[in-house]
């Protein structure tokens, strides 16, 4: 078994494991929490917390490197931590929503059978506040419906076009 001797070049290497392990941490976390957000269909914007990730990091770095410089030691408080907001990167504006619709048969209340587009699934588009690339989410009708609390009927009056079907005679 070896004996540790102390020295500031044990120390930086020790304070640059945590910083690979904080990284790696982090990074799991943001993983975390973006697909929470897709389980929850809102947006992450994935770009921010990389970017503050990286920003975050290069800062410890950078007061590590600035108290070698100045010749203070390593032991004194430099703090090997970050502290991120994950749910600022949900807040997104939502700029606008693109129904996606496909052409069905379907039956009137009046027992007609008509061709109409309805809309099987709803595009969110948002602008992250930092001014990253757009991003949209897809929602089938049932999703959209429960998240902004649409009635059914509602849903389904995005209904575009629609013309009667003459029934073939045999």
């Amino acid at each position: 078994m070896g004996v540790m001797i102390y020295t500031e070049e044990n120390k930086l290497d020790q304070l640059e494991e945590q910083i690979r392990a904080l990284d790696q941490t982090t990074r799991a976390k943001i993983a975390e929490e973006e697909q929470k957000a897709k389980k929850e269909s809102k947006p992450f914007c994935l770009r921010c917390a990389n970017e503050d990730l990286v920003n975050g990091l290069t800062e410890i770095k950078q007061r590590i490197e600035r108290a070698t410089i100045q010749g203070t030691p390593l032991t004194d408080a430099i703090k090997i931590s970050l502290d991120m907001d994950y749910d600022s990167y949900t807040k997104m504006k939502l700029i606008s929503v693109t129904p996606y619709t496909e052409t069905k048969l379907v039956t009137t209340s009046k027992g007609e059978v008509v061709k109409a587009k309805i809309p099987t699934s709803y595009f969110e588009h948002y602008a992250c506040d930092r001014g990253h690339v757009p991003m949209k989410l897809e929602l089938d009708p049932e999703e959209y419906k429960r998240k902004n609390k649409v009635k059914q009927e509602e849903v389904y009056e995005d209904i575009v076009e629609t013309e009667s079907v003459k029934k073939g005679k045999k």
